[in-house]
């Protein structure tokens, strides 16, 4: 499931952001899914305020699969995507005459 999200994974998943240790009692994974699958939506994008939305916990996943490196290599991928989409953004607002 971790590979199926933002930048390739789920960065809402405090096992992956602060360790399994500090994580318990997940919601149920299948609606979890569910319920994020309605937010990532190609035609409509409704606005998340909260994760709770999605989780009744605020959070659904599998700990025992994080580990600080994944969460390294996580916080990463995400870091790179964000640089290259401002990069993206910057370079086609300075195609229109603006700095």
């Amino acid at each position: 499931m971790i590979e199926r999200y933002r930048a390739g994974f789920n960065i809402n998943d405090p096992a992956v952001a602060f360790g399994g240790d500090r994580v318990a009692d997940p919601s149920d994974t299948t609606a979890g899914t569910a319920a994020h699958a309605l937010f990532r939506r190609p035609d409509v994008y409704p606005v998340l305020r909260d994760f709770h939305e999605i989780a009744a916990t605020g959070w659904y996943g599998h700990p025992a699969r994080a580990e600080p490196a994944r969460a390294e290599e996580v916080f990463e991928a995400v870091a790179d995507h964000v640089v290259a989409r401002a990069r993206e953004i910057w370079a086609a607002l300075d195609g229109q005459g603006r700095s």
